[in-house]
């Protein structure tokens, strides 16, 4: 080879050098750049992960049960019912021993596959507790998808959140508020045959004071008549005034303690039922123990109502014989007590019945006068507002005992008269 071709055969050789260089240039831009975009991808896909993960808890399975994509949160939640995420979710249900949660959510599952739109449900698992049970409930929402040039293979997006102390709450305030409508219904009960039961004497002794102003009467006579009149008329308006406000108010009767002198209280009942002593012959007794208070702080209202009640019950069931009212007190360390024992030789309650006596309406079967049904009934109501208690020993033929217990207070006005 000549010096020529030699010369040109270097110069050849450091044109295809340069060209290489540029290429090598090239191909280093070209990987830099693809380096600089996988990056970018990666960081795109790294960021859509953790706004997946920050979404409420998320699972992508197949309509088998295989778990595609867990975001963290679910994980968790799912951890702390036993579930790991890691095999088939109806399989690891099972193997919780949960076979109806299993087919619970299997067959939810089966539906937002077959649906066009998105479904919502609400699942219960049950996790161990230590040795129990603890019951977790879930509002899952659920997505079909479908995937495949084909869409043949369906794929389903499920969003959970766990509603359980929600659900508690829930359920606690549905019992409150059917407590609360139960109570406003016995209520409004009480106070419609209240009224209707009031109405009747009131109406006869209007009648009676109208009948005897239309004859000739001494001044006098005719003063006292005038004075029963026209307090029934005002007795029967105070009343329409009160059922009508409890009927229409949506607060309970308020409990009002104030200082009572108990046995002057008693003895004006006492004198109001003398009169059905007289006509059926039969002996009220009414005694205070020997050491009973002058003054003792407790709810009037709710107490005159809850002994006239019972001492009413015991003459009406009882057709001769006696009534044996005992008013005493117990005194302790912290605490006082008033005990009523109202005892009676009536007719007596089966032990059947006496399960039901104090619910609204009822009746015994073999009683012997009418009645509304809602004496014992207010009795109860009343003593349970007076955080109190009342029981009963009965046996049919020979008669009933009710014996009331309720904390009260020894009032702190000086003791007079004693």
């Amino acid at each position: 080879m000549s010096i020529k071709e030699l010369e040109e055969k270097i110069q050849s050789l450091e044109k295809e050098n340069c060209s290489l260089k540029r290429n090598a240039l090239k191909l280093t831009d070209l990987i830099s750049k693809e380096k600089e975009r996988s990056k970018a991808l990666l960081n795109d896909y790294n960021f859509l992960s953790d706004i997946l993960d920050c979404l409420p808890q998320q699972v992508w399975v197949t309509c088998e049960g295989e778990p595609l994509y867990l975001s963290k949160s679910m994980l968790k939640v799912l951890g702390e019912v036993g579930i790991t995420g890691q095999k088939n979710m109806y399989s690891e249900l099972v193997d919780l021993g949960n076979h109806a949660a299993a087919e619970m959510v299997k067959k939810n599952d089966a539906l937002a596959a077959k649906s066009t739109g998105p479904l919502v449900f609400e699942e219960t698992v049950l996790s161990k507790c230590g040795n129990k049970n603890k019951k977790r409930v879930f509002l899952s929402y659920k997505q079909r998808f479908e995937s495949g040039d084909s869409g043949d293979e369906i794929k389903i997006l499920g969003m959970s959140f766990d509603i359980t102390e929600r659900k508690a709450v829930e359920d606690n305030l549905l019992e409150n508020i059917n407590a609360l409508e139960l109570a406003d219904r016995t209520k409004r009960t009480f106070v419609q045959n209240f009224r209707h039961d009031m109405k009747e004497p009131l109406s006869n002794i209007l009648g009676a004071s109208d009948c005897l102003l239309s004859l000739e009467l001494d001044a006098d006579t005719s003063v006292w008549v005038e004075s029963i009149r026209l307090s029934a008329d005002r007795l029967l308006a105070y009343m329409n005034k009160l059922t009508m406000g409890l009927t229409k108010s949506k607060e309970p009767l308020p409990v009002v303690l104030q200082s009572v002198d108990l046995k002057s209280e008693v003895a004006i009942l006492e004198k109001s039922f003398r009169l059905t002593k007289k006509v059926r012959e039969i002996d009220l007794n009414i005694v205070f123990s020997h050491d009973f208070p002058k003054h003792i702080e407790l709810d009037l209202v709710r107490v005159q109502r809850i002994i006239s009640n019972l001492i009413s019950n015991a003459l009406k069931y009882t057709q001769k014989g006696q009534v044996d009212v005992v008013i005493s007190t117990n005194h302790f360390k912290e605490s006082h007590l008033l005990e009523v024992s109202v005892a009676d030789t009536g007719i007596g309650i089966s032990r059947s019945a006496q399960n039901f006596i104090f619910s609204p309406l009822y009746r015994v079967a073999n009683q012997l006068e009418d009645g509304s049904g809602l004496g014992l009934s207010i009795v109860k109501e009343f003593v349970d507002d007076l955080n109190g208690q009342i029981t009963v020993e009965s046996e049919e033929g020979v008669g009933s005992k009710f014996v009331l217990v309720l904390p009260i207070a020894v009032s702190k006005f000086k003791e007079r008269n004693q």
